[in-house]
């Protein structure tokens, strides 16, 4: 691999003592990362248009629209009830999308991808910090091509939102250690209480970790003890006030401390009554499929550091630093002993963990030229693999004859050859083909799977047939089921309607429609009641995929039929 020197001129404010200088590795060429950044981000786009997905997404632009409907931003509810589970930053930035934009798929998701960029940029600034500009750039690239960031753009919870201001917080703390600029410290805390308020004290803690981890490696203790750091804990506490202050109103003393302790350390001390017992190998196993297509690279990289770290006895030179390692590795540990997970939950430490593969791709020493070479084929076949995964679903899980798409996958795919086999230089050659292949996999979700998918969610489904029909808000009831999907789109709370109550609603006189299940035409027969008219849609849980339903000759089994009815 040959190399080429990259002026690192720029970072004198870096303490070099502690902060090993980065290696040199030969840039990439002039057009090949906003190539990849202008193609992840019209994908990125496309998938803002699509519909939400139930039960966590579609639940939480529910209690949006309804915060932004009573104006009452203070106090989370959810269908006229007190809300606690999660903290209100998503709420309030869609609710104001909602205001600005209307109520969308995109006013929803808007927010969430405007941070996701945040994110990516603060990735590439710590990698620029600790190494150098090109590893940046490499980190960068990786973060915003990793599956992980694909999906919960999509799938939007909080996670993204806290994974972004992490992100910014570690980066802007980590200038503030080098420089001791006040700006730095105000715009780090500025993040960690943002963090906090998209989902508690996880937000504070990986900042904490990367930091914690970066002086005691580096033998600089006594920036520790500096008193601006308990400046900045009260200026993120003071910013937290309005959410803090909601909480006292809504919860007395219960709410803040939900917040501050029990929904997340909870989970680790079992005070949290939240409980799947998931086993403390979860997040190896869902790191595999949610850092795709990095996660060979990103395990030798966490492998490696954690080698040469024993290796050299902790010296303060075994490693290039320990910012990201720390503020990878103590938060997974953490997180794998809570008594509640979700795949979801190790996503926020995904940016530290692209610095640390961007370290270990951009390294120059000459014992692991040899494993490069292999490894830019080992990347080609993961590529394949996962391009050919995403072509079965389009072509037989949900077939698609549509001819543009095909022709634009293939486009993709002869890009992504292109790369591997054009004189480039080793870094491009092993990062470019994968980024455009994954890139092509959630053009093909994003166009065809999840659309394809969504037609079995049956709440969005049977909201535009709703708004197709002209049926008024207040003539909807629910019997024996909910969707938080279908409340979003028709853009009401839905009343339950219980066994025996028909007959009573019918007798006064007015119309309504009620929504449900095969349990609901049995209720209709056994109550003697004949629908004027009705509508069915299919209906799966579309967030829980098993084979059985996947299989289109089996899928039939696992499907249900919802229904609307007129009475």
């Amino acid at each position: 691999m040959n190399h080429q020197h990259i002026n690192t001129s720029t970072h004198q404010h870096i303490d070099h003592q502690h902060i090993n200088p980065s290696p040199r590795v030969q840039p990439f060429s002039k057009y090949t990362i906003p190539l990849i950044f202008g193609a992840a981000t019209i994908v990125y786009i496309f998938g803002l248009f699509i519909n939400v997905m139930d039960v966590d997404a579609a639940q939480y632009a529910s209690i949006s629209r309804e915060m932004m409907d009573n104006d009452s931003y203070l106090q989370v509810l959810h269908r006229g009830h007190d809300y606690l589970d999660k903290p209100p930053l998503l709420f309030w930035l869609s609710a104001i999308s909602f205001q600005l934009f209307g109520i969308s798929n995109a006013a929803y998701k808007l927010p969430t991808f405007l941070f996701t960029l945040l994110g990516v940029y603060s990735t590439y600034r710590i990698g620029n910090l600790l190494y150098n500009r090109n590893t940046g750039i490499v980190a960068s690239v990786i973060l915003y091509t990793t599956q992980a960031f694909f999906l919960f753009n999509n799938d939007v919870r909080t996670d993204a939102l806290l994974t972004a201001n992490v992100a910014f917080a570690c980066w802007q703390l980590l200038e503030f250690s080098n420089s001791k600029k006040w700006t730095h410290l105000l715009l780090g805390f500025a993040g960690v209480a943002l963090a906090m308020m998209a989902k508690g004290p996880i937000g504070a803690v990986v900042p904490a970790a990367a930091l914690v981890s970066h002086f005691i490696y580096s033998r600089a203790l006594n920036k520790l003890l500096w008193w601006q750091w308990f400046a900045g804990i009260v200026f993120a506490l003071l910013l937290q006030l309005p959410m803090l202050y909601g909480l006292q109103q809504q919860y007395g003393s219960e709410g803040p401390l939900f917040f501050l302790w029990t929904q997340s350390f909870g989970r680790i001390t079992g005070e949290n009554v939240w409980h799947n017992d998931a086993g403390p190998f979860f997040f190896i196993h869902n790191f595999f499929w949610s850092f795709l297509p990095w996660t060979l690279l990103a395990t030798l990289a966490i492998l490696l550091l954690i080698f040469q770290l024993i290796k050299g006895r902790f010296g303060s030179k075994a490693i290039p630093e320990a910012f990201t390692l720390g503020g990878f590795l103590l938060p997974f540990i953490a997180l794998s002993m809570s008594h509640y997970k979700l795949p979801h939950y190790i996503f926020v430490v995904y940016p530290l963990c692209a610095v640390m593969t961007a370290g270990f791709i951009c390294r120059e020493d000459s014992r692991y030229q040899h494993i490069f070479k292999w490894l830019r084929t080992i990347q080609l076949i993961i590529s394949v693999i996962v391009v050919s995964g995403a072509v079965f679903l389009s072509s037989y899980i949900f077939p698609t004859q549509n001819f543009v798409l095909w022709t634009i996958v293939l486009l993709f795919l002869v890009t992504v050859i292109y790369f591997f086999l054009s004189p480039k230089s080793a870094l491009e050659q092993l990062i470019a083909p994968s980024a455009i292949a994954i890139i092509a996999v959630n053009f093909l979700f994003s166009m065809h799977v999840y659309p394809s998918l969504l037609k079995y969610q049956f709440g969005s489904e049977m909201a535009t047939i709703v708004k197709q029909e002209n049926i008024p808000a207040d003539q909807l009831y629910f019997y024996k089921c909910y969707s938080h999907s279908f409340e979003f789109y028709a853009q009401t709370i839905v009343p339950p309607v219980h066994e025996n109550e028909l007959t009573k609603l019918k007798q006064s006189g007015k119309n309504f429609w009620v929504i449900g299940g095969e349990d609901l035409l049995t209720e209709l027969k056994r109550e003697r009641l004949q629908p004027l008219q009705q509508f069915s849609v299919n209906d799966y849980s579309v967030s829980l995929l098993t084979i059985t339903f996947l299989n289109p000759e089996t899928r039939r089994q696992v499907v249900r039929k919802m229904y609307l009815c007129k009475l």
